[in-house]
Order: structure tokens, then C-alpha cells, then sequence
């Protein structure tokens, strides 16, 4: 496994995510779940648009963590 960790793409999960939050946002009610959801959806969307700070199986440099910090900070922002 050497050299492999750090490298797969983690915007399918981090949108999954998202998506449950709107769910569980419709399913009870909630704003404040769908809300989340969407800032998820926003900073996955944020991230992906500056070529900085995309994995490299979409064209950029950075690994699984360094992806999902920017998503968090996008979130945070």
C-alpha cells in the first residue's frame, strides 16, 4: 500500500453526505439539516471550481486530506 494512501477522490462520499442531510432534512422537517446539506454541496462545488485544489484524478496535486480541509474551510467560510 506504500505510496497509495492519500489518493482517492473523496467528493462522492462528501456529497452522499450532503444528500442525507437533505434528506433527513425533508424527512423531519428540519431547515437547519437541509441547510447543511447544501453548504456541503456549495463547498464540494467551491473547491472543485479552483484547479488548486482538486485531486489529481481530476487534474490537481493535492490528496484525500488536504481536499477535504478546503471543504471544510469552503464550509466554514
Amino acid at each position: 500500500m506504500t505510496g497509495t494512501v492519500d489518493m482517492a477522490n473523496p467528493t462522492s462520499m462528501i456529497l452522499s453526505v450532503a444528500m442525507l442531510l437533505d434528506w433527513i432534512g425533508v424527512k423531519r422537517q428540519n431547515a437547519a439539516f437541509a441547510q447543511a446539506g447544501k453548504a456541503m454541496h456549495a463547498a464540494v462545488e467551491a473547491v472543485l471550481a479552483n484547479a488548486e485544489t482538486r485531486t489529481p484524478d481530476i487534474g490537481g496535486r493535492i490528496g484525500t486530506q488536504a481536499f477535504t480541509n478546503a471543504v471544510v474551510q469552503a464550509i466554514r467560510a
